[in-house]
């Protein structure tokens, strides 16, 4: 096994396991509390993931009728506020368990 191809793998692919891993945490949440909480977490977790999607596709033509910058600078804010939104529920969540 090559150590240099697995650390390329891992970095190229390794952000879009960790968003899948967050959704798939997400629904298991959703599916044990089913509270507003939950739902907001799972929604931000898909925002995140869809604002990383936009992002990397802000330089094809799946965005024509946008910029290059504006397009990645609404993906950024998905991203973010996605992140943000996901994060904060399940740690909001948690707090609520103990």
């Amino acid at each position: 096994m090559n150590i240099d191809s697995s650390y390329q793998w891992l970095l190229t692919y390794g952000y879009h396991i960790g968003q899948a891993l967050l959704i798939m945490a997400a629904l298991l949440q959703l599916k044990n509390t089913k509270s507003p909480l939950s739902i907001a977490c799972l929604a931000g977790f898909i925002c995140f993931a869809l604002g990383t999607f936009v992002m990397l596709q802000s330089s094809g033509n799946l965005f024509g009728f946008a910029s290059y910058s504006s397009a990645f600078m609404i993906g950024k804010a998905l991203n973010t506020i996605g992140f943000l939104l996901g994060g904060g529920s399940w740690l909001l969540l948690n707090l609520n368990r103990s």
